[in-house]
């Protein structure tokens, strides 16, 4: 009795130790990935405001344009969806509806299943700001 008793007191403590180890473990590599995946951001905001500054505007949005297809097909398909997908998507369409560029074909389906009433409230202007605060 007393060394079964020893056999699962090891036991226990050794799947305790290894969760822990391996919840540390993981934590590491989340944290990592999300420095990296920050780190990629700021780079991307430092390119652009470069390529304001040196009068570029006009590349960066049809760069801009031209790459939304691709991220509306991935974040429709081969990503999970998350709560940021509808915003998201209802962002696109509102990008498409305020340059009056028209939507490709390919992601055509997906946008026209967005409500009306989102795009009346995403394309509507903000309410002015009360002077008197």
């Amino acid at each position: 009795m007393h060394r079964n008793l020893l056999v699962a007191l090891v036991f226990v403590v050794g799947v305790v130790v290894g969760g822990l180890a391996s919840a540390f473990a993981v934590s590491k590599h989340w944290q990592r990935s999300y420095a990296e995946f920050y780190a990629i951001g700021v780079q991307g905001q430092a390119f652009t405001a470069i390529q304001i500054h040196r009068g570029k505007e006009q590349d960066l949005f049809r760069g801009a344009m031209e790459s939304l297809p691709a991220y509306v097909l991935a974040i429709t398909g081969a990503l999970p969806e998350t709560d940021a997908t509808q915003p998201t998507l209802e962002l696109v369409r509102e990008a498409y509806a305020v340059t009056d560029l028209p939507i490709p074909t390919e992601i055509q389906s997906i946008i026209r299943t967005l409500p009306e009433e989102s795009l009346e409230r995403n394309c509507s202007p903000p309410e002015p700001a009360d002077p008197k605060g």
